[in-house]
């Protein structure tokens, strides 16, 4: 079969999520104001994503190679910074001989990409080691009964050689090094493609080891994140409560670069439970000196184009005002197919179709960029919600010279409203929206003395850039 992506709390057992009711009333179209911060909080470091299935063996269907078209909109177009690629299972066998020709495929696929873009920095993720590396024997993260597969003991130091000699492969063929390294996709989800469960222990003595051999091949510049959990308690699952393992193995602490995640929690409603599971996250990962990548989202819940990219406007704004994320990077860029769906951002057999997510992000990506920090904002409506909160609605960005601004705006009530947003930067502003019927539309530009009062229709994204 196929591979899917479909890694959410529904393989836990929980339904996806709706956007709470109190979310969604209807507010009278009043004035409303709200004040961007004055106090700048993490720099934005990069935006990237899974560009597209890059498998000889998977047939025609994932052969962006040959889709020029494509790649412009994907590596030009969208603004990213960086592409997350799968080292895939069949790279190696049990041994940890490389299958090059296998490897020719990644190899050829992130040379394409920085061929169109040279700026293009480049993540692997892993999502499972060799079959012959694992017990049972497979690649998938469960068996046919259900039970998780994991990385046989015997096989650690192997599996790490054999990820450094991939690495080597691929920067001795032109792909060069890549920025970083998640030891494991999804480290402690069974999942019916490829997978492999960790425990706690057996996590914290690979990564260390990963490290300390990335270190003898002279890599020591490729960071290594850890522990890229498909939900956010899956992360202190491996590293302890508040990351409570980092504080008591300092040799641990050394080898993890950076934390990195998956966001697939899917509210059931705004209630204390979920509140607690993301402030928690917060907590684990604050203060600890190290940057958080967010790696992979998408999915969200909805039956329409306008639907995922109002939920995913308000996600995305969430991972950046509610957590310290500096990297972001939603699942994947396109796969073949006429239909828009929830998890690809184009779409198109012969022509790239470009879907509302696609035009949202290519608007931020490319005003927001590397340097800029997050500005969290705040408003004395309740309707306004830009900290502390499940559904944000609201964040600013701000560049390093404190010249330009960039704010999301989300309504995504029934009923329009009017909001005035104050701590803006420069002396113009320009006003995009998506809804309905607007793709990050052109609305009207502006000139500003530090404030903006933008009309916003119901079920809308708006953007306002000033400089």
């Amino acid at each position: 079969m196929k591979h899917t992506k479909n890694t959410t709390r529904a393989l836990l057992g929980c339904a996806l999520a709706v956007i709470p009711t109190a979310a969604m009333t209807s507010q009278p179209a009043v004035a409303q104001t709200a004040t961007i911060s004055s106090t700048a909080s993490q720099e934005v470091k990069g935006w990237g994503f899974y560009p597209s299935y890059h498998h000889h063996d998977w047939g025609t269907d994932f052969q962006i190679l040959t889709r020029n078209d494509v790649q412009n909109a994907l590596y030009i177009e969208s603004g990213i910074t960086h592409i997350r690629c799968e080292l895939r299972a069949v790279y190696g066998d049990g041994n940890g001989v490389l299958n090059t020709t296998r490897l020719k495929d990644l190899v050829d696929h992130i040379k394409a990409a920085k061929a169109k873009n040279s700026n293009l920095k480049y993540m692997l993720s892993i999502w499972s080691p060799p079959a012959g590396m694992k017990t049972p024997a497979i690649t998938n993260g469960k068996d046919a009964n259900g039970n998780p597969t994991q990385l046989r003991t015997d096989k650690e130091s192997t599996f790490c050689t054999y990820v450094a000699n991939a690495i080597q492969h691929l920067n001795n063929n032109g792909a060069g090094l890549p920025v970083a390294l998640s030891v494991q996709n999804e480290s402690r989800s069974a999942v019916s493609w490829d997978g492999c469960v960790y425990g706690a222990d057996q996590f914290r003595r690979v990564t260390k080891l990963m490290r300390s051999t990335l270190n003898n091949y002279g890599y020591g510049g490729v960071a290594i994140l850890a522990p890229e959990g498909a939900v956010y308690e899956d992360n202190e699952a491996l590293l302890g409560s508040g990351f409570s393992a980092l504080s008591s193995d300092s040799a641990l602490n050394s080898a993890i670069t950076a934390f990195a995640t998956h966001s697939y929690d899917q509210w059931n409603s705004d209630d204390s439970a979920d509140y607690t599971r993301l402030t928690n996250f917060r907590s684990a990962v604050s203060g600890k000196g190290k940057d958080l990548w967010m790696t992979e989202w998408s999915i969200p819940n909805g039956s329409t184009q306008l639907d995922w990219t109002i939920q995913t406007a308000m996600h995305f704004n969430r991972e950046m005002a509610f957590l310290p994320t500096n990297y972001w990077f939603w699942w994947r860029g396109w796969t073949k197919g006429t239909t828009h769906n929830s998890e690809d951002l184009l779409r198109g057999d012969a022509t790239a179709s470009r879907s509302k997510l696609f035009y949202f992000f290519k608007k931020v990506w490319n005003t927001v960029r590397p340097g800029w920090r997050v500005k969290k904002m705040s408003s004395s409506n309740t309707a306004w919600r830009g900290d502390n909160n499940l559904y944000v609605n609201m964040v600013a960005f701000e560049n390093s010279g404190g010249t330009q601004s960039c704010v999301i705006l989300v309504n995504e009530s029934t009923a329009s409203r009017t909001l005035t947003v104050s701590g803006l930067k420069g002396t113009w502003v320009n006003v995009t929206r998506t809804s309905s019927s607007e793709d990050q539309a052109y609305i009207t530009g502006s000139s500003i003395a530090g404030s903006y009062t933008a009309s916003l229709p119901a079920r809308s994204i708006t953007v306002l850039a000033s400089g």
